[in-house]
C-alpha cells in the first residue's frame, strides 16, 4: 500500500493567503496526502476557501471551531491524523518545491527515518524573495546522513525551531500534543518533547517552504508575556534535562540551553528599554531570582563567556549589559562625530 501523509494548517483570518497555501498542496507530485483544515473561528473569508475546496476535493477534510488559538487549534488537527507521516503548513505560507513531499517521503521510507527537515526562504507579504540564510558549517556537515536527536538539536535545528520544516514520522508524535497555555515558542516546548526519543533524524538543504513575513507578524513584538515566555524555555530546557533515561549529550545540550536562554533574555531586557523601565518589578514579576539559582546548578557543566554573572542578583545582570550597551552606543556616536 502507498505511505500516506497528513497536512495539517491551523487557520485563522488568512482569506488573502489561504487558497494559495492550498494550491501549493494539490500542485505536489506526491498524491496519497490528507489536507486537515482547521478553521480556529476565522471572521474573514477563510472558513467560505475551506468549505470550497473541501468540497472540491475528497482528500481535504475540513473543521470549522470556535477560536482556542493555534496550540489547541494543532492539536485538534493531530487527533484526526490517519497518515504515517505528517507535515504542518502555516496559512500563510506555502510549498516552493513541487517535487518536495515526494522526494522527502522517499528518503524517510528507504532510511526507516522519523523525522528530515528541509529549508526555507522568507518572503513579503507579496511573495517576493526577502533572504535566503544559507547553510551554515554545522548543517553542511549533517547533511543528508542519519543522526540522532542530539545532534539533530544542536548542528540542525540550532535555535530554530520551526515546526513546519519537518516531515515527521506520526508514531513518534501520537502522545505529544501542544501547551495550550503558552503565546511565543510553543513549537520549542513540542519540538523538544518530540527530541526526548531516540530518533532516526535527517536534514536536507533542499528550500521548500516560502515563509511569509509580515510588519505585525507575531515574532516581531516584544512585550512582558514574551520575556516570561523566554524565561519559561529556560525552565523547561532545565527540568526537560532531569528526564528519566535522558540521552547524556541531549541532557547537556538542554543544560545549554536553559543557560543561555537564561542570560540572553536579561540582556535582552537590557538592550529593550524604555520598554522595561521597572526593571526591579520585572525581576520580582518573572521570578527570576529564583531561576538564576536553579540554572546556576548546571554552571558546571556549561561554557559561556558570561559564566560570572550567575554570581550576581538578575537586576545586577541587567544593569550591567545596560551599562555596556550605553557605553557601545556611546563611542559609536563619538566615533561617528570624528573624534
Amino acid at each position: 500500500a502507498m505511505v500516506k501523509v497528513s497536512i495539517i494548517i491551523p487557520i485563522y483570518n488568512a482569506e488573502a493567503y489561504l487558497a494559495g497555501a492550498i494550491e501549493h498542496v494539490l500542485n505536489q507530485t506526491f498524491s496519497n496526502w490528507e489536507l486537515i483544515l482547521i478553521d480556529d473561528g476565522s471572521i474573514d473569508g477563510s472558513s467560505c476557501i475551506c468549505d470550497f475546496y473541501g468540497n472540491k476535493e475528497d482528500r481535504i477534510k475540513v473543521i470549522h471551531k470556535s477560536n482556542s488559538g493555534v496550540s489547541d487549534t494543532r492539536n485538534q488537527g493531530l487527533s484526526l491524523v490517519s497518515g504515517k507521516y505528517l507535515i504542518f503548513l502555516d496559512a500563510d505560507d506555502y510549498w516552493t518545491d513541487d517535487t518536495f513531499l515526494e522526494n522527502f517521503v522517499g528518503i524517510a521510507e528507504d532510511n526507516n527515518l522519523d523525522i528530515i527537515r528541509g529549508e526555507y526562504k522568507a518572503v513579503d507579504k507579496n511573495g517576493s524573495d526577502l533572504f535566503f540564510k544559507g547553510i551554515d558549517m554545522k548543517k553542511k556537515m549533517s547533511e543528508n546522513t542519519i543522526i540522532n536527536s542530539s545532534s539533530f538539536l544542536d548542528n540542525v535545528i540550532q535555535r530554530e525551531f520551526f515546526l513546519p520544516l519537518c516531515l515527521i514520522k506520526y508514531d513518534i508524535i501520537k502522545d505529544i500534543r501542544f501547551n495550550t497555555r503558552r503565546v511565543f515558542l510553543e513549537d520549542v516546548e513540542f519540538f523538544l518533547k518530540i527530541l526526548l526519543k531516540p530518533l532516526k533524524c535527517y536534514y536536507t538543504s533542499v528550500c521548500f517552504y516560502a515563509y511569509r513575513k509580515h510588519d505585525l507578524s507575531a515574532s516581531n513584538k516584544y512585550n512582558s508575556k514574551r520575556l516570561s515566555d523566554a524565561f519559561d524555555i529556560s525552565r523547561l530546557y532545565l527540568s526537560l534535562s532531569k528526564t528519566n533515561d535522558i540521552d547524556a549529550l541531549l541532557a547537556k545540550s538542554f543544560k545549554q540551553r536553559s543557560w543561555d536562554y537564561y542570560w540572553m533574555t536579561l540582556r535582552t531586557i537590557a538592550v529593550e528599554e524604555p520598554l522595561f523601565t521597572n526593571r526591579r518589578d520585572l525581576c520580582v514579576e518573572l521570578g527570576l531570582n529564583a531561576l538564576r539559582r536553579d540554572v546556576s546548578n548546571v554552571i558546571p557543566e556549561v561554557r559561556s563567556p558570561h559564566i560570572w554573572i550567575h554570581f550576581l542578583p538578575p537586576l545586577w545582570t541587567i544593569n550591567y549589559f545596560r551599562l555596556r550597551y550605553l557605553l557601545r552606543m556611546f563611542y559609536k556616536s563619538f566615533k561617528s562625530y570624528g573624534v
